[in-house]
Protein backbone atom coordinates (compact mmCIF):
# COMPACT_ATOMS: atom_id res chain seq x y z
CA UNK A 1 0.00 0.00 0.00
CA UNK A 2 1.39 3.53 -0.91
CA UNK A 3 2.24 5.92 1.94
CA UNK A 4 1.08 9.22 1.82
CA UNK A 5 3.48 12.57 2.46
CA UNK A 6 1.88 15.12 4.42
CA UNK A 7 1.98 18.82 2.06
CA UNK A 8 1.77 20.35 5.54
CA UNK A 9 3.80 18.79 8.18
CA UNK A 10 5.66 16.25 5.91
CA UNK A 11 4.83 13.57 8.04
CA UNK A 12 4.59 10.23 6.34
CA UNK A 13 1.72 8.13 6.29
CA UNK A 14 2.08 4.31 6.06
CA UNK A 15 -1.69 3.45 5.86
CA UNK A 16 -4.30 5.22 3.63
CA UNK A 17 -6.07 7.76 5.19
CA UNK A 18 -7.76 11.33 3.92
CA UNK A 19 -6.49 13.39 7.02
CA UNK A 20 -2.48 13.25 7.90
CA UNK A 21 -2.02 10.91 10.97
CA UNK A 22 0.19 13.55 13.20
CA UNK A 23 -1.82 17.55 11.86
CA UNK A 24 -5.08 16.24 10.31
CA UNK A 25 -4.37 18.04 7.19
CA UNK A 26 -6.32 17.08 4.16
CA UNK A 27 -3.84 14.52 2.10
CA UNK A 28 -3.21 14.96 -1.58
CA UNK A 29 -5.14 12.80 -3.88
CA UNK A 30 -1.64 10.86 -5.47
CA UNK A 31 0.59 9.42 -2.43
CA UNK A 32 4.03 9.94 -1.53
CA UNK A 33 4.96 6.82 -3.92
CA UNK A 34 2.72 7.98 -6.93
CA UNK A 35 -0.70 6.26 -8.36
CA UNK A 36 -3.91 6.90 -6.65
CA UNK A 37 -4.53 7.18 -3.42
CA UNK A 38 -7.18 4.04 -2.22
CA UNK A 39 -8.81 5.49 0.62
CA UNK A 40 -10.52 7.98 -1.84
CA UNK A 41 -12.80 5.58 -3.68
CA UNK A 42 -14.39 6.29 -7.14
CA UNK A 43 -17.94 5.26 -5.23
CA UNK A 44 -17.51 7.97 -3.15
CA UNK A 45 -18.40 11.10 -6.01
CA UNK A 46 -21.34 13.64 -4.52
CA UNK A 47 -20.22 13.21 -0.85
CA UNK A 48 -17.50 14.73 1.50
CA UNK A 49 -17.19 15.11 5.31
CA UNK A 50 -17.49 18.62 6.96
CA UNK A 51 -16.18 18.22 10.97
CA UNK A 52 -18.11 15.59 12.08
CA UNK A 53 -21.19 15.58 9.34
CA UNK A 54 -21.72 13.80 6.22
CA UNK A 55 -22.65 16.44 3.21
CA UNK A 56 -23.80 14.39 0.52
CA UNK A 57 -26.01 15.49 -2.61
CA UNK A 58 -29.63 14.36 -2.71
CA UNK A 59 -29.01 12.81 -5.77
CA UNK A 60 -25.70 10.81 -5.17
CA UNK A 61 -25.16 7.06 -3.95
CA UNK A 62 -23.63 6.49 -0.58
CA UNK A 63 -20.46 4.08 -0.73
CA UNK A 64 -20.81 0.36 -0.47
CA UNK A 65 -19.22 1.07 2.94
CA UNK A 66 -20.68 0.81 6.75
CA UNK A 67 -21.57 4.49 7.94
CA UNK A 68 -20.35 3.66 11.26
CA UNK A 69 -16.98 1.31 10.52
CA UNK A 70 -16.27 1.79 7.40
CA UNK A 71 -16.44 -2.36 6.56
CA UNK A 72 -17.45 -2.89 2.98
CA UNK A 73 -20.86 -4.26 2.19
CA UNK A 74 -22.92 -5.31 -0.48
CA UNK A 75 -25.45 -3.08 -2.40
CA UNK A 76 -28.24 -5.63 -1.68
CA UNK A 77 -27.10 -5.83 1.70
CA UNK A 78 -28.39 -1.77 2.55
CA UNK A 79 -31.31 -0.28 4.51
CA UNK A 80 -33.66 1.89 3.47
CA UNK A 81 -33.88 5.24 4.82
CA UNK A 82 -35.81 8.31 4.45
CA UNK A 83 -34.54 11.34 5.97
CA UNK A 84 -37.32 14.02 6.94
CA UNK A 85 -36.80 17.95 7.40
CA UNK A 86 -39.15 20.65 8.62
CA UNK A 87 -38.14 24.47 8.00
CA UNK A 88 -36.94 25.58 11.33
CA UNK A 89 -40.63 27.61 11.90
CA UNK A 90 -42.05 24.12 11.21
CA UNK A 91 -40.03 22.42 13.63
CA UNK A 92 -40.79 25.33 16.56
CA UNK A 93 -44.64 25.33 15.76
CA UNK A 94 -44.79 20.98 15.66
CA UNK A 95 -42.60 21.47 19.03
CA UNK A 96 -45.51 24.11 20.41
CA UNK A 97 -47.65 21.88 19.50
CA UNK A 98 -46.38 18.15 20.91
CA UNK A 99 -45.88 15.20 19.79
CA UNK A 100 -48.95 14.75 17.39
CA UNK A 101 -47.96 18.02 15.67
CA UNK A 102 -45.02 16.69 15.12
CA UNK A 103 -45.89 13.56 13.39
CA UNK A 104 -48.18 15.66 11.47
CA UNK A 105 -46.14 18.22 10.23
CA UNK A 106 -43.70 15.51 9.20
CA UNK A 107 -46.30 13.41 7.13
CA UNK A 108 -47.50 16.38 5.40
CA UNK A 109 -44.61 19.01 5.21
CA UNK A 110 -41.70 17.64 5.44
CA UNK A 111 -38.78 17.58 2.61
CA UNK A 112 -38.19 13.52 2.51
CA UNK A 113 -35.20 11.76 0.53
CA UNK A 114 -35.26 8.51 0.22
CA UNK A 115 -31.64 6.64 0.68
CA UNK A 116 -30.02 3.21 0.88
CA UNK A 117 -27.46 3.18 3.44
CA UNK A 118 -24.75 0.50 4.44
CA UNK A 119 -24.72 -1.27 7.47
CA UNK A 120 -22.35 -4.07 8.66
CA UNK A 121 -24.02 -6.69 10.57
CA UNK A 122 -22.94 -6.03 13.97
CA UNK A 123 -23.87 -2.26 13.25
CA UNK A 124 -27.03 -3.90 11.38
CA UNK A 125 -28.10 -6.00 14.59
CA UNK A 126 -27.36 -3.07 17.10
CA UNK A 127 -29.89 -0.79 15.32
CA UNK A 128 -32.79 -4.12 15.44
CA UNK A 129 -32.19 -4.44 18.95
CA UNK A 130 -32.18 -0.39 19.79
CA UNK A 131 -35.48 -0.20 17.48
CA UNK A 132 -36.94 -3.47 19.14
CA UNK A 133 -36.26 -2.34 22.59
CA UNK A 134 -37.57 0.83 22.31
CA UNK A 135 -40.37 -0.30 20.50
CA UNK A 136 -41.13 -2.85 23.30
CA UNK A 137 -40.69 0.05 26.07
CA UNK A 138 -42.85 2.58 24.17
CA UNK A 139 -45.85 0.03 23.59
CA UNK A 140 -46.29 -1.38 27.12
CA UNK A 141 -45.66 2.02 28.77
CA UNK A 142 -48.61 3.23 26.36
CA UNK A 143 -50.83 0.74 27.28
CA UNK A 144 -50.55 0.78 30.85
CA UNK A 145 -50.64 4.71 30.27
CA UNK A 146 -54.10 3.65 28.55
CA UNK A 147 -54.86 1.62 31.25
CA UNK A 148 -54.88 4.66 33.66
CA UNK A 149 -56.56 7.17 31.45
CA UNK A 150 -59.09 4.06 31.62
CA UNK A 151 -59.43 3.23 34.69
CA UNK A 152 -59.70 7.29 36.21
CA UNK A 153 -63.26 7.11 34.74
CA UNK A 154 -64.29 4.93 37.64
CA UNK A 155 -61.58 5.70 40.72
CA UNK A 156 -59.37 8.92 41.25
CA UNK A 157 -55.68 8.65 40.38
CA UNK A 158 -53.11 10.52 41.31
CA UNK A 159 -51.84 12.36 38.90
CA UNK A 160 -48.12 11.42 39.73
CA UNK A 161 -49.07 7.78 38.80
CA UNK A 162 -49.37 8.93 35.05
CA UNK A 163 -45.83 10.40 35.03
CA UNK A 164 -43.31 7.39 35.06
CA UNK A 165 -45.13 5.28 32.05
CA UNK A 166 -45.07 8.65 30.49
CA UNK A 167 -41.59 8.89 30.72
CA UNK A 168 -41.20 5.29 29.63
CA UNK A 169 -42.92 5.95 26.49
CA UNK A 170 -40.67 8.80 25.41
CA UNK A 171 -38.03 6.97 26.67
CA UNK A 172 -39.23 4.18 24.18
CA UNK A 173 -39.65 6.33 21.67
CA UNK A 174 -36.47 7.73 21.69
CA UNK A 175 -34.51 4.50 21.62
CA UNK A 176 -36.32 3.42 18.28
CA UNK A 177 -34.83 6.74 16.54
CA UNK A 178 -31.78 6.51 18.30
CA UNK A 179 -31.27 2.97 16.79
CA UNK A 180 -30.78 4.79 12.98
CA UNK A 181 -27.44 5.19 11.85
CA UNK A 182 -27.63 8.58 10.47
CA UNK A 183 -29.93 11.51 11.44
CA UNK A 184 -30.75 14.56 9.43
CA UNK A 185 -29.20 17.82 10.46
CA UNK A 186 -30.02 19.95 7.47
CA UNK A 187 -31.70 19.15 3.83
CA UNK A 188 -32.64 22.66 2.71
CA UNK A 189 -30.64 23.15 -0.41
CA UNK A 190 -29.70 20.20 -3.16
CA UNK A 191 -27.55 18.35 -0.50
CA UNK A 192 -27.98 16.37 2.55
CA UNK A 193 -26.08 17.44 5.80
CA UNK A 194 -26.22 13.95 8.23
CA UNK A 195 -24.90 13.48 11.46
CA UNK A 196 -24.02 10.14 13.24
CA UNK A 197 -21.30 8.50 10.13
CA UNK A 198 -18.60 6.89 11.95
CA UNK A 199 -15.36 8.60 12.35
CA UNK A 200 -13.46 5.33 10.24
CA UNK A 201 -16.14 6.90 7.42
CA UNK A 202 -15.62 9.79 7.70
CA UNK A 203 -11.76 9.85 7.08
CA UNK A 204 -12.48 8.43 3.52
CA UNK A 205 -14.10 11.01 2.14
CA UNK A 206 -12.91 14.00 1.01
CA UNK A 207 -13.42 17.53 3.04
CA UNK A 208 -16.27 19.82 1.79
CA UNK A 209 -15.27 23.40 0.66
CA UNK A 210 -18.56 24.79 0.19
CA UNK A 211 -19.18 24.52 -3.12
Amino acid sequence: MAAIKCPKCDFVNQEARAVCQRCREELPLYGFQGGPRPDRPKDSAGVWREKEYLVMLKTAALPDRCVKCNETVGNDEKIKMQFLYLAPALRFMGIMLGGLGVLLLNYFFAEKTNMLVGLCDTHKNTRQYKRIGGGLIAASSGGLLGWLAFSSWSMPMEPALFFPPLIALIGGLFLVGAGDPLSTNDASGPRLRLKGAGEAFLETLPIWKGH
